[in-house]
């Protein structure tokens, strides 16, 4: 059996030029943005891929000469939407980064609030109600920061995400992690509050 019977269709790497044509095969047309501006773009500022990847907002032709092209599509409007994207994303980064903080913050703060909680046996049992595949996952997040320059001395210090504190596994763990953390902890605690702001 061939190594790419797996695999329906395989797409050849194309040169800066070759996604020129490709684009204009597909109806793509370079009125907004030259072709020379356009390979300009693609060899330095961006990659195929994700450009190509907006056409899916435009229409196709059905039917007739010119079917499976997409109708009134220029590179331009392939470009300026790139540019939007990175802005909303560039806007968005400090916001979700502030959230995360106040997440993390307010997660440390309820668990030294809690007569009932000392820090380590939340982290244990966390990671004990996780099943096997998600517990490997956690502990090789865990794992691969221990040769980090910053995170590398907490990982070695603590060996097992079970024996950390809240706040050394949660300052470890990535923002997805962390999010399930945070969730497992609302329940724990019975916090609608805390199950919303996860959600």
């Amino acid at each position: 059996m061939a190594e790419t019977d797996g695999i329906k269709q395989r797409k050849a790497l194309l040169t800066t030029n070759q996604q020129i044509e490709h684009l204009k095969s597909k109806g793509v047309t370079f009125k907004l943005c030259s072709e020379k501006d356009a390979a300009e773009y693609l060899a330095n500022h961006t990659y195929f891929f994700k450009i190509a990847a907006y056409r899916i907002l435009f229409e196709k032709r059905i039917g007739g000469q010119y079917d499976g092209q997409y109708v009134n599509l220029d590179f331009g409007h392939l470009k300026a939407l790139a540019s939007l994207d990175r802005d909303l994303r560039y806007a968005l980064l400090p916001l979700t980064l502030d959230v995360e903080h106040a997440a993390r913050t307010k997660l440390v703060r309820i668990t030294t609030e809690r007569n009932n909680e000392d820090g380590y046996t939340i982290a244990r049992d966390y990671m004990a109600s996780l099943n096997h595949s998600e517990r490997r996952r956690r502990e090789g997040e865990i794992s691969m920061m221990s040769r980090d320059l910053f995170c590398g001395d907490l990982v070695r210090k603590y060996g097992s995400p079970a024996d950390m504190p809240i706040w050394v596994l949660m300052e470890l763990f990535s923002f997805g992690s962390f999010i399930d953390l945070y969730l497992y902890c609302a329940e724990r605690w019975g916090n609608e509050e805390m199950r919303h702001e996860h959600y």
